[in-house]
């Protein structure tokens, strides 16, 4: 800034002791000329300017603002679509009315007890976001703030973001002008894709400019199989005009923040009250995931699905740490937790052909019962016949017997009047 100034002032210099004058000269500052030209802004305006929007809190060593009338599974970066620009890559254009501070000054954090909270920062960029992306999505997440600097400096220290923080959308619909419409909303089905999704980068820093062209465009392109228009930005020196396009062009508003160590909300919330608010919400959401997660079949204390193995007590950063725990677990054991959808179709899978088989074994014993009563009929059937056969047999031996005997006492009669003959 110091630098910038002084160069102005050696320019002028030169053309008043040239005799030039400022007034209709071809004198250009720099294509990316700053709007601070004519406005000035401090830390202190977020304070004021955010106020009818939320409330501000002592928390963590800083002053953060915490939004009003958010859903219960609000997210950072959720209301508003992307823009790609010529001079930063992708841009996010919020429909908030805080959204012209939030999402481009400052990052997002999240408190167990408090929720999503704004942190302040006095650098601009397009989004602070880290993404991720697969062949069928493009999932991204706030860039957690740095706690031991309010101002987020050139030398971005990233830690990886929590993953309830995170935002997937089927690529299709990544080029939708509203965002909230589109985006994945299942809890289980969001953190799927998330721990499918390999990681991209953030956003960087390049001459001293926050650009974010991490996702290539061609993808975009193939997977939404529409042209994305590449956008110019123009400076507006009214914030309520930020992200309004026009056109072949997105205006911004992107003043340099001046520090101003002195500055302090004119009403602090009460953060007693915000922790009783936040409960109830994680209250309502651990409510729904459980209805999730009976509808999904899962075992509500299985950390994968969103529950600890404290009852669904945990807060979200306790129950990320356990999934990242039971994933290196499986990952130990020659297990893939991202397979975990594919092993519960294919149990239900499996579950079915046994039932199937169970079937079709019934049928077929049924057709063997059939088959085995005209068998058994002609069995009985035969059997008659064989009894029937054995007394025909069994008269006729006595017949024979019969007429064996007769020849026996036939012969025996012969007998006697040959030795009757004999003797005379």
């Amino acid at each position: 800034m110091k630098f910038r100034n002084l160069f102005l002032s050696a320019a002028t210099a030169a053309l008043l002791l040239s005799g030039g004058s400022l007034v209709g000269s071809q004198f250009n500052l720099t294509p990316q000329a700053k709007a601070d030209v004519d406005v000035n802004i401090s830390v202190g305006s977020f304070y004021n300017d955010l106020a009818p929007y939320g409330g501000w809190a002592s928390y963590g060593g800083a002053q953060v603002f915490i939004p009003n009338d958010v859903d219960d599974d609000w997210r950072p970066y959720t209301r508003g679509s992307w823009a790609y620009t010529r001079q930063y890559g992708w841009m996010w254009n919020s429909t908030e009315p805080y959204g012209w501070a939030t999402y481009h000054y400052g990052r997002w954090g999240y408190g167990q007890d408090i929720g999503w909270y704004w942190v302040p920062g006095r650098r601009w960029a397009p989004a602070w976001v880290s993404w991720r992306r697969d062949d069928d999505n493009v999932v991204w997440a706030p860039m957690p703030p740095r706690h031991d600097d309010v101002d987020i400096s050139f030398n971005l220290t990233v830690n990886d973001p929590p993953d309830y923080g995170w935002v997937a959308v089927p690529t299709r619909s990544f080029l939708d002008v509203n965002i909230s419409n589109v985006y994945i909303r299942d809890d289980y089905e969001r953190r799927r894709i998330w721990q499918r999704a390999r990681p991209e980068g953030n956003v960087r820093i390049v001459n001293n400019v926050v650009v974010n062209n991490v996702i290539n465009v061609d993808y975009v392109e193939r997977r939404t199989k529409r042209r994305v228009d590449v956008v110019e930005v123009e400076k507006t020196r009214d914030r309520g005009q930020a992200g309004r396009r026009k056109g072949n062009s997105v205006e911004i508003f992107d003043p340099d923040v001046k520090a101003d160590p002195g500055a302090k909300p004119n009403k602090v919330v009460n953060l007693d009250e915000v922790k009783q608010k936040q409960q109830k919400r994680r209250e309502r959401m651990q409510a729904k995931e459980q209805r999730q997660n009976d509808k999904a079949g899962q075992d509500k204390n299985n950390p994968q699905f969103g529950a600890g193995t404290n009852g669904g007590n945990e807060s979200p950063i306790e129950a990320d740490k356990l999934r990242k725990a039971e994933r290196n677990k499986n990952k130990k054991g020659g297990n893939n937790n991202n397979n975990g959808q594919d092993q519960m179709d294919q149990g239900q899978m499996d579950q079915q052909g046994g039932q199937n088989n169970k079937k079709k074994r019934q049928q077929q014993q049924m057709q063997n019962d059939q088959t085995q009563q005209p068998d058994d009929q002609a069995g009985q059937n035969n059997k008659k016949k064989r009894q029937q056969q054995q007394m025909q047999n069994d008269q006729t031996q006595q017949l024979d017997d019969q007429a064996g005997q007769n020849n026996k006492k036939k012969r025996r009669q012969q007998q006697q009047q040959q030795m009757q003959n004999d003797q005379m």
